[in-house]
C-alpha cells in the first residue's frame, strides 16, 4: 500500500485523530469503571468489617450480662457455700454437732444464642481480614461451643440431682473415701472461665474489626467517605466489674501483630517482639 503524497496527508488527519480520540476515551472510560468498581468494592468491605465489628460487640454485651446475671452468682455462691461446708466437715463431732444448713442452687438456664455463624461468614469470606481476627474469630468459636457445652453438661447435672438426690460430698467436690466426685465443681468452673473468655475475645475481635473498617475508610476519597457508614465502637465502662483481668490474655497481645489504625498499607503487617 502507497502513501499519499504529503499535500494529501492533510486527509488523514481526521482519520488519525477520530482514532486517537476513541482509543483515549476507552481507555478513560475503562479506568473510571475500575476506580468506581475498586471504591465500590472498597465500601462493600467498609461495610462488611463494621457489620462484622458490630457482632463481635454484641457478643460481649450478651457474654457480661450472662456472666452478671447468672454466672457470676452461681459461682460466687458455690464458692461460699461450699467454704461454710469444708469448715462444717472439718469441725463435725458425731452425734454432738447438728445439722448444717447448706444452700445448693441446682436452677437450669437456656444457652444462650450468639451470632457467631454470620460473624465468622463475613470474617472468611467478604473481607480480607487481618491475621489476628482470623485466629480470634476462630478461638472465639470454640469458646462458645465449650460455654453451649457446659450449659448442657450443668443443666443436665442439675436435673439429675433433682432426680436421684446429691449430698455435699458430691456437689461440692470433696474428697471422701470412696474418691472425689468433682463434675458439678469442675463444670462450674469451666463455665465461668470459658465466659470470661467469651467476654475477652469478642470485645478483642469487635475492636481490631473496628481499627480495621476505619483504616479502610480512611482509604477513601473525602467526597466519598460520606457514603461509608459510621463506624460501630462500644462503651463497655458500666459492665467494667464484669470484664475478665487483661494480664490473664496478655499472651495473646503479644504473640499476634498490631493492626495499623489507617496506613495505606493496610493489609501489611508488622510483628512486635513480645516484653
Amino acid at each position: 500500500m502507497s502513501l499519499p503524497p504529503p499535500s494529501d496527508w492533510t486527509i488523514l488527519v481526521p482519520l488519525i485523530s477520530s482514532l486517537v480520540g476513541a482509543g483515549v476515551g476507552a481507555f478513560t472510560a475503562q479506568w473510571i469503571a475500575a476506580r468506581n468498581k475498586s471504591r465500590d468494592d472498597l465500601l462493600r468491605e467498609i461495610r462488611s468489617a463494621n457489620s462484622a465489628c458490630a457482632m463481635a460487640y454484641s457478643i460481649t454485651d450478651s457474654f457480661i450480662t450472662v456472666k452478671k446475671d447468672i454466672v457470676k452468682p452461681l459461682a460466687d455462691t458455690f464458692a461460699q457455700q461450699r467454704s461454710k461446708a469444708e469448715i462444717a466437715r472439718k469441725n463435725f463431732i458425731p452425734g454432738v454437732s447438728g445439722p448444717i444448713d447448706i444452700s445448693m442452687d441446682l436452677q437450669t438456664f437456656n444457652v444462650l444464642r450468639t451470632p457467631i455463624s454470620h460473624l465468622q461468614d463475613i470474617v472468611f469470606k467478604n473481607i480480607s481480614a487481618p491475621v489476628r481476627s482470623i485466629s480470634v474469630v476462630a478461638i472465639l468459636d470454640r469458646t462458645i461451643l465449650g460455654i453451649e457445652t457446659f450449659h448442657k453438661e450443668r443443666n443436665a447435672l442439675c436435673d439429675q440431682f433433682r432426680e436421684h438426690g446429691v449430698n455435699p460430698d458430691q456437689y461440692f467436690g470433696f474428697t471422701t473415701d470412696k474418691g472425689a466426685d468433682q463434675r458439678y465443681s469442675s463444670v462450674l468452673h469451666n463455665l465461668a472461665q470459658y465466659t470470661d473468655d467469651a467476654i475477652y475475645f469478642s470485645r478483642l475481635l469487635g475492636d481490631d474489626l473496628r481499627t480495621y473498617a476505619n483504616g479502610l475508610k480512611a482509604l477513601l476519597p473525602n467526597k466519598e467517605k460520606a457514603r461509608a457508614p459510621i463506624i460501630t465502637s462500644a462503651d463497655f465502662s458500666k459492665g467494667a466489674a464484669m470484664l475478665p483481668d487483661p494480664t490473664k490474655y496478655k499472651d495473646y497481645e503479644t504473640m499476634f501483630v498490631r493492626i495499623p489504625s489507617s496506613s495505606p498499607k493496610w493489609k501489611f503487617w508488622r510483628r512486635e517482639k513480645a516484653h
